[in-house]
């Protein structure tokens, strides 16, 4: 079993070499709260919910469009455990976006600095708590700022949270006025009241200056001989967008996975 964890090391990337003009917003019905619902209480009424599903299985099918990279479409077997617990099996190559894949509320709500409640929007006729955040210095896999070039703003982070189920439906990452990053959810109702991801889709900008913000021929740790790779290279990715689907299916929920099945194989 080979497992990849691909576009982490791309959203990092991303995070720290921002640069561009900024899309405009993509909200609908931005409006000021004047609700007492405190930022606190949103977070805690996601986890409490998310709470309730102790471990999962499901099969995920992964289709990568992105400029000079090639990978066709993976079946990967996902397993969840609560908090954290994951196990990723397929056979071959694949990308997996490991930053996102089960949409837990813990891992996101864990990499905000500074959450405050910025109003609320409505999407597909419901309505969503927006929290805003910059991203916790911690939760980088390494510190942003190289050598000769200033440190760049904090990236920060935008969340949409649906009031009714209670789950992650949106999230953009973004520096500067610059969005690099958005997370698309929509959710399947797994058991009475309990939602878990049917489809997810990241979209990635990538900025226009590629090589001059980076001064390197691939990220940072990716293997330009690993499959898929043949003719990957920032030139073709400058100032283009990619995408990553995820389809949810045959979910399995609450059947008590153990401890001893996340250990990793030797």
């Amino acid at each position: 079993m080979i497992k990849k964890y691909v576009l982490l090391i791309l959203l990092t990337w991303l995070i720290f070499n921002p640069s561009g003009s900024a899309p405009a917003r993509q909200t609908v019905g931005m409006e000021d709260s004047s609700s007492s619902m405190t930022v606190r209480a949103v977070m805690d009424s996601v986890t409490n919910r998310f709470d309730l599903i102790r471990d999962y299985m499901v099969i995920v099918r992964i289709t990568v469009r992105m400029p000079g990279f090639r990978m066709p479409q993976k079946r990967v077997d996902l397993a969840f455990k609560q908090p954290d617990k994951i196990k990723v099996e397929t056979t071959g190559f694949a990308v997996v976006p490991r930053t996102g894949l089960t949409m837990a509320p813990g891992e996101i709500f864990g990499n905000l600095a500074e959450p405050s409640i910025a109003g609320q929007d409505t999407l597909d006729g419901r309505v969503h708590w927006l929290i805003t955040s910059p991203v916790h210095p911690d939760s980088l896999m390494f510190q942003p700022g190289r050598r000769g070039r200033p440190e760049p703003e904090r990236p920060r982070v935008r969340l949409w949270i649906d009031s009714q189920h209670w789950v992650i439906c949106r999230m953009e990452a973004y520096a500067d006025t610059t969005r690099f990053v958005t997370v698309n959810a929509e959710y399947t109702e797994v058991q009475d009241h309990l939602w878990l991801p049917a489809e997810t889709e990241f979209t990635f900008m990538f900025p226009e200056n590629l090589r001059a913000q980076t001064g390197r021929t691939t990220p940072r740790d990716m293997d330009p001989d690993m499959p898929g790779m043949e003719n990957f290279s920032p030139e073709q990715l400058a100032g283009s967008t990619g995408y990553v689907h995820l389809e949810f299916t045959h979910y399995r929920v609450n059947t008590g996975l153990s401890d001893r099945f996340f250990e990793r194989e030797q």
